[in-house]
């Protein structure tokens, strides 16, 4: 409200009111900024964790396998995913 000399008065219950609100919005503000932060973080865990499942079902299915086809399969199958991988991280 504007009083008599022009200045603007406000009832102790609205000023709590206006401070909560504002505290809320910086408590919002901060909580986005931090997602924003740590969405990277979580896109590099994700796609390294795909990975990983990628590379265990391979070792999974080639389980009966003798160590001379199991290698040749790694470097046929497998590297090409970690290099994939590697190379977007490195792009990062």
């Amino acid at each position: 409200m504007l009083n008599d000399t022009g200045t603007v008065t406000i009832a102790t219950a609205e000023y709590e009111s206006i401070k909560t609100e504002i505290a809320e919005l910086k408590t919002l503000v901060k909580y986005y900024e931090e997602q924003l932060w740590l969405e990277p973080i979580y896109n590099i865990m994700r796609r390294s964790l795909l990975l990983h499942g990628a590379l265990f079902r391979l070792e999974r299915r080639w389980k009966a396998l003798d160590a001379a086809q199991r290698q040749e399969l790694r470097l046929k199958e497998s590297k090409p995913l970690a290099e994939a991988f590697f190379v977007w991280l490195e792009a990062l």
